[in-house]
């Protein structure tokens, strides 16, 4: 089914097309200036939203299938065949929300906040990559994406709020970021498939209750820096994990964001040809090919990894 909104119509009211489920193409004309709070919940078969070029208020830049507050950037309707385009600094409440036909979907670096429910029920998506600028996770962003089956929370991320990945049952392996400092109530309680979490922070983030249940403890490996393993396993309910490992270094992943790409190659060029070098430097991952040397030879092999990802 598609609707075309009438040139006349100037708002939008709140739950307007509430679980219009075969609703699959939505165009906003240049007329509307309002459009009210979960407007269009529950139209989980959305695959194309546009608006017209000459909306001052809205619009759906660059072809990328979603509906964007222009002056804000904040991403408010999504779909199963949206791109989120780099300039967009919120996804909005609910904005893809039980969208069951969503399988992936890139947050770019300009994303700093995802609102609560952002992706809440999208069961078919299996793969979410997050760029290194987010600050939050959100209540409830990811729960029940029981499809989904690792994620990588980058080190810009300090807080990851109640419910985040609550019900994500195939989840196998989590990877937290060296600046988280709090994990909210029941964040991945019922994540049964768990094998691996590794958590970078020296200081065990602090957790509510529940974020832990229904998690093999006895024989998911939990991975944390190698000085902090003891912190760990004194820790309010990270003691609960039997196997603490210590960290050792992603080989190639220089600037340590979870990622192998061009920007670890450059890091470590700069870092040969610097004449003081950086102390701080991570050379335990620089050091691609174990010479004990950190030269040009590991800046091309970094390459040749990030070349060839994925193949």
């Amino acid at each position: 089914t598609t609707v075309t909104i009438g040139n006349s119509v100037k708002s939008i009211g709140e739950e307007a097309f509430y679980n219009c489920s075969s609703l699959i193409s939505l165009n906003i004309p240049s007329s509307v200036n309002s459009i009210e709070l979960l407007a269009f919940y529950g139209c989980t078969g959305l695959t194309s939203i546009q608006v017209d070029n000459n909306n001052s208020k809205y619009d759906s830049r660059n072809g990328c299938n979603a509906l964007i507050e222009t002056e804000s950037n904040t991403l408010i309707q999504g779909c199963s065949n949206t791109t989120i385009p780099e300039g967009v600094t919120i996804i909005g409440r609910s904005a893809f929300e039980k969208c069951l036909n969503l399988t992936s979907i890139v947050i770019p670096n300009s994303v700093t906040t995802s609102g609560y429910k952002a992706f809440y029920g999208c069961s078919g998506m299996t793969s979410i990559t997050l760029e290194n600028n987010l600050a939050s996770i959100e209540e409830s962003a990811f729960e029940i994406c029981n499809a989904l089956t690792s994620i990588v929370i980058p080190n810009s991320v300090t807080t990851i709020k109640s419910s985040a990945f609550l019900g994500c049952s195939s989840l196998t392996s989590v990877s937290l970021g060296n600046s988280i400092t709090s994990i909210g109530n029941h964040a991945f309680n019922g994540c049964i498939a768990m094998k691996t979490l590794k958590c970078k922070a020296v200081t065990p983030p602090t957790c509510d209750f529940g974020v832990f249940y229904n998690i093999r403890t006895e024989t998911c490996r939990l991975q944390v820096p190698k000085e902090s393993i003891e912190t760990y396993r004194n820790a309010k309910y990270w003691k609960d994990f039997t196997i603490v490992e210590g960290l050792s270094a992603d080989n190639g992943d220089v600037n340590d964001d979870g990622a192998i790409s061009m920007a670890d190659a450059n890091l470590v060029v700069n870092y040969y040809l610097a004449t003081n070098k950086p102390s701080d430097f991570n050379t335990d991952a620089a050091d691609i090919n174990g010479d004990g040397k950190i030269t040009m030879a590991d800046a091309n092999m970094i390459v040749n990894m990030f070349l060839n990802e994925g193949k």
